[in-house]
């Protein structure tokens, strides 16, 4: 590394060093994080309940962290006796996911339910998105009857997410600069 003399590159580095605050500090976007949304009010007219979140990602489209159940403390007067109650749903489950809806379910294949296999549906008011807020819920759980037909009860409930962002990182230009005014002001104190 070069040696920097008094009065020549002074103003250069000077220069630097306030873009490089400037760049560095300035507001950027911040980048979205997955939100997680919380189901409520899900009962079904059978005594059948879902509760439970799940994460959803609208910038990457992407469902995880999947953790809701289907229960009915009377199994035997559900519409579904045969549904494996509580039945847990979580990552491995997604059948189809997008921002209108989810589909929770055994599959044989992509997009067919196993015969007997048990799912959950949720069709959302309006696309998810990062936003966050509270959206009314259509919902259906069932028995498939075959691969592309099952025996279903509908209700309603809602989803709900408050929304939150992750910091966006500080950028590469900013941080060198800030490195380059760093290095001179050592550089400045060391010489006086």
């Amino acid at each position: 590394m070069g040696v920097i003399r008094r009065g020549y590159g002074l103003a250069t580095v000077a220069a630097l060093a306030v873009g490089g605050a400037v760049v560095g500090t300035s507001p950027r976007p911040a980048e979205a994080a997955s939100l997680t949304w919380t189901l409520s009010g899900f009962t079904f007219d059978d005594g059948t309940t879902a509760t439970g979140r799940f994460n959803y990602n609208a910038d990457t489209n992407r469902f995880n962290r999947i953790q809701i159940t289907v229960a009915n403390p009377d199994s035997a007067s559900a519409a579904f006796p045969t549904y494996p109650f509580p039945r847990a749903y979580r990552n491995s489950d997604v059948l189809l996911g997008d921002p209108t809806q989810l589909i929770l379910a055994e599959a044989s294949a992509p997009f067919r339910l196993t015969p007997g296999g048990s799912f959950f549906q949720l069709f959302f008011e309006g696309s998810l998105t990062n936003a966050g807020g509270t959206r009314s819920t259509f919902a259906l759980y069932g028995v498939a009857l075959e691969p592309t037909f099952a025996d279903v009860i509908p209700t309603f409930g809602r989803i709900t997410s408050t929304s939150r962002s992750v910091p966006a990182p500080p950028s590469v230009v900013g941080l060198l600069l800030s490195g380059a005014w760093a290095i001179w002001r050592r550089w400045h104190f060391a010489q006086t």
